[in-house]
């Protein structure tokens, strides 16, 4: 992976847990066009958990567990991100998405998240 798909990788997972950690649900859901996910789902998701989310150590966004899919067009990528917590720091709760670069002019990709649960 070359250094700007990952940068805007890592853009577009800051903004994706940025917005779950504040509970924005409706923005996210607009974020991802409700692709996978209603705003409902992705609520229900977060609040059965029972956990309060928090920002993660900056450090996690150099650990995300990304892999580009083969042939796709354009570029998409499947990743992973663990969900951190009040209670428990690093939690259980993992976010799944897919990113698709399409070579918009934000410096994100676009995102659908796949699911929100817990491993």
């Amino acid at each position: 992976m070359n250094d700007g798909a990952t940068k805007r990788i890592e853009l577009a997972v800051r903004e994706v847990v940025s917005l779950l950690v504040l509970g924005r649900y409706k923005e996210l859901a607009v974020l991802t066009c409700e692709t996978r996910l209603t705003h409902e789902t992705i609520q229900e998701a977060v609040e059965s958990y029972g956990r309060t989310l928090i920002d993660p150590p900056e450090s996690s966004f150099k650990d995300i567990d990304v892999v580009k899919v083969k042939d796709a067009f354009p570029g998409q990528y499947s990743l992973r991100f663990d969900l951190y917590s009040v209670e428990e720091g690093r939690s259980d709760l993992s976010l799944e998405c897919t990113l698709i670069d399409d070579h918009s002019e934000t410096s994100s990709m676009r995102v659908e998240i796949d699911n929100i649960h817990v491993l």
